[in-house]
């Protein structure tokens, strides 16, 4: 009789012995990586330079509070800080009502001004500033002992002559009659020891009536506007 054929059967090398070479590699892999990113110089210098940004933010914001350090406290007394908050609450309670109606005249002056296409321009203010600089060239004075006595900066006064000047083309012309001079010395001689000069008695009646029209005019816009106030003074 035949014999018959042995078959051999091979066992599969995928056991417990290759999953675990798998898995050792994998965390040679991952332990790989992590040394790598650990020891990455532009990731450290990455955290320098965040590090550099964050102290010199710093610095810079001390450096500004020293600076603008007026915006906050008013004085320092002994150490001791005044704000400057308790001052600005002195003066509205002592002056906030007076400096209130200033703001709001001018406000209704350069409102109306616009509405009546009144405009200024640089030369209208420079001239106007050479006229009053020469009157206080007549009384020995010069502009910066004005401002200075005031309390006021240069773009300030200007500003003020330019109201000035929007006031003038509001109001219009002032005129004051010979016979009007004339009654007025008659009316007042008795009173006056000297005899009165008509000039300046013109300047006087000009003044006057330029007085009444302005009153007249900021009563009109104080009537006609309207006015809504936050703040009690």
């Amino acid at each position: 009789m035949p014999r018959a054929k042995s078959t051999t059967t091979k066992r599969s090398s995928t056991g417990p012995k290759s999953a675990s070479t798998t898995s050792l590699k994998e965390e040679n892999t991952l332990s790989k990586t992590t040394s790598e990113t650990s020891s990455n110089p532009f990731q450290s210098l990455k955290i320098k330079r965040l590090h550099i940004l964050i102290g010199t933010l710093v610095v810079l914001a001390i450096v500004l509070l020293y600076i603008f350090r007026g915006l906050f406290v008013a004085a320092l007394v002994n150490g001791e800080p005044i704000a400057r908050l308790s001052v600005v609450k002195q003066l509205e309670k002592h002056f906030g009502q007076d400096v209130s109606d200033h703001l709001i005249t001018q406000k209704l002056i350069t409102q109306e001004a616009r509405e009546q296409n009144i405009t200024v321009s640089e030369a209208d203010i420079n001239a106007e500033l050479e006229d009053f600089e020469s009157r206080l060239a007549e009384q020995e004075r010069t502009l910066d002992e004005f401002l200075t006595i005031n309390k006021l900066s240069r773009e300030e006064f200007l500003e003020q002559l330019e109201l000035k000047i929007m006031i003038d083309r509001l109001i219009g012309e002032i005129e004051v009659t010979d016979e009007e001079v004339n009654e007025f010395i008659e009316q007042n001689s008795e009173i006056y020891s000297d005899e009165l000069d008509p000039e300046l008695v013109r300047q006087q009646l000009e003044t006057e009536k330029y007085d009444q029209r302005y009153n007249e005019l900021l009563t009109k816009l104080r009537e006609e506007a309207q006015i809504e106030f936050f703040v009690n003074y």
